[in-house]
């Protein structure tokens, strides 16, 4: 086992710091709203009359009731807990590393290796949280306060919340909630380092990932990581929430009792209250609701998103897993100077990547479609129920073929989409000076403007393709368009050309997702 080296060290400390202190200020807002339906049931400024209904209420009535700048209330607690957290994770992480995985090989002792990597993200977790747990105290606090002036406010700030948290109930009422903390922090960290170092560290080349694939292995283990550890999260911040109150006044006698109540008055459901508001919080950007959905219910906004989803990952696991097999076939020996050779080459690597991965999981692709387009409110009023429901019904009403429809359209777009978007993106890339060691900044700006000229060039092809998938189902004599070309020559004749870029806009805000800690945290450490 190596010794300890001060320098590795502090270079963790202040990567992992200074990526989190910035991903936590853009999604303050979103913090907040998760934090507010938390707690809510538990608060004693948040009368019944007061409960907000959802997401959509929480964010439309905040800054009428309370001032737009409230939406960052408990932001510098949290920005000030979260620099030593997340630095102290990343830091305590690698020495734990060096504990439960020295002799271990990740190729031939995968199980250790897993279970090495959970053992150490849980460790570091527990480790940090000992540290900076009065600060997620405070963070809370302050963000469950709904006074809009300073006199209506429970805390006038983080000193002051401290303070008097401090002189009514000492050390203690600072550390309220303290033990369901560290079980859902060991889970939750665990989950989250062990997969993620697991998932990186089984690929070939881990240190030079591209941003892509650490951003997508990211977004998925913050996700699952999230949602795991979610119901020890809301027990936590309903304890804190009994710290300043006289002991009569408790609604819980302590943490199981916490737990039994809300599962019994509340139901399952309640331990998962601003679930939705913490997966958004986790993809490192904020995110514009410009209409509410009065007719179908705010969730309609996620339908279809399973098999979206599940679509996904094998979807941009069998792309980068193609690209690089037809990288070799199509680049050869090619040389950067021969540049238009070297150009075609990734174009067609990536455009003979997508067409192969897209045979895999069109289905998905067509079911994601058709869920997203059922309008109806109740169960009752939908063409499907759900997932299973929509393939097991187009395969029987269409057959196999059924799934299939837009395919040939679909190939034809992807072709032109992953040409576009990894040929752009490689051939930018491997033109630069460094590739291996591009700044972030680089990185993300050419990243977004691929993806934006990708799909703005491709978007006609997905609209058709949309089109077709919709008649599945159909009876023959009731289908709008009777091929892929019927289908192009009466959008045009019949809607226009704008018409093939409908939604465009919204598919261009879709890509231009934040960056995550994780991979702030391996760029800012490289660049060091």
């Amino acid at each position: 086992m190596s010794g300890f080296d001060p320098i590795s060290f502090g270079k963790d400390f202040i990567a992992g710091g200074v990526a989190a202190a910035i991903s936590k200020t853009a999604v303050a807002p979103i913090e907040r709203v998760k934090l507010l339906l938390q707690v809510q049931h538990a608060s004693k400024q948040i009368t019944a009359d007061k409960h907000y209904k959802g997401m959509v209420d929480a964010f439309v009535r905040i800054p009428k009731e309370q001032g737009f700048l409230s939406y960052w209330r408990g932001n510098m607690a949290n920005v000030i807990r979260y620099f030593p957290t997340q630095a102290l994770n990343f830091a305590f992480k690698d020495k734990f590393k060096q504990i439960f995985l020295s002799g271990v090989d990740k190729k031939t002792q995968f199980g250790r290796y897993f279970v090495g990597n959970l053992a150490s993200g849980g460790a570091a977790g527990a480790a940090s949280l000992c540290v900076v747990y009065p600060l997620d105290f405070a963070r809370t606090r302050l963000a469950a306060d709904i006074g809009k002036a300073g006199a209506e406010r429970e805390f006038k700030g983080l000193g002051n919340c401290l303070s008097k948290i401090y002189k009514s109930d000492g050390l203690a009422g600072l550390y309220r909630g303290f033990n369901v903390s560290v079980q859902g922090i060991i889970i939750y960290r665990a989950a989250y380092f062990g997969f993620y170092d697991t998932a990186k560290g089984m690929l070939p080349d881990p240190k030079n990932t591209p941003l892509v694939v650490s951003w997508a292995i990211a977004q998925c283990v913050t996700t699952v990581s999230g949602i795991i550890s979610y119901p020890f999260d809301t027990v936590r911040r309903r304890m804190m929430m009994q710290s300043g109150r006289a002991k009569g006044d408790f609604m819980y006698k302590g943490t199981i009792d916490c737990w039994a109540k809300i599962a019994k008055q509340e139901g399952g459901k309640a331990f998962f209250k601003g679930a939705f508001s913490n997966v958004l919080r986790g993809t490192g950007g904020a995110f514009v609701l410009v209409l509410i959905p009065r007719e179908q219910g705010f969730l309609s906004y996620w339908r279809g998103n399973l098999a979206n989803v599940i679509r996904g990952i094998p979807t941009q696991a069998l792309n980068f897993a193609f690209k690089d097999r037809y990288k070799v076939l199509f680049l050869g020996d090619v040389d950067k100077t021969q540049f238009w050779r070297y150009f075609l080459g990734n174009l067609a690597s990536g455009a003979a990547a997508g067409a192969t991965s897209l045979c895999v999981v069109y289905p998905l692709d067509f079911a994601r479609t058709r869920l997203a387009a059922d309008i109806g409110k109740s169960l009752a009023d939908r063409e499907f129920k759900g997932l299973g429901n929509c393939l097991a019904k187009t395969v029987k009403s269409d057959g196999l073929i059924g799934l299939y429809r837009g395919f040939n359209v679909s190939v034809q777009g992807i072709v032109v989409y992953r040409a576009v978007f990894f040929g752009c993106y490689d051939t930018a890339k491997g033109m630069l000076p460094d590739p291996k060691n591009t700044p972030i900044v680089i990185s993300w700006a050419i990243a977004q403007t691929v993806t934006i000229l990708a799909g703005l060039v491709t978007y006609p092809f997905d609209t058709v393709r949309r089109r077709l998938m919709m008649q599945s189902g159909r009876a023959k004599s009731d289908l709008m368009y009777k091929s892929t070309l019927d289908c192009w020559v009466k959008i045009a004749r019949q809607e226009g050309g704008r018409a093939f870029f409908k939604g465009a806009f919204a598919n261009v805000l879709r890509g231009a997702g934040g960056a995550l800690i994780l991979v702030l945290y391996d760029e800012i450490k490289a660049l060091m």
